[in-house]
């Protein structure tokens, strides 16, 4: 038994999803309708998900 949020298979969501973020900036896509429609509960979530895009970062020494 593992504690919550330290499953094998988060750790390695979380590794994958931090490599992303240091070689791409996430910017909401521009379809993206705005204001965001929120599904209220005992969570806020957004009504029709989140449209982003993935812009890659020049990175030093990169080619």
């Amino acid at each position: 038994m593992h504690p919550p949020g330290t499953e094998p298979g988060v750790c390695v969501v979380k590794s994958v999803l931090a490599g992303l973020l240091l070689r791409y900036r996430v910017a909401l896509h521009p379809r993206q309708p705005l204001p965001l429609r929120l599904k209220t509960g005992l969570t806020l979530e957004p009504a029709d998900g989140v449209w982003v895009t993935l812009q890659p970062l020049l990175l030093p020494g990169a080619k």
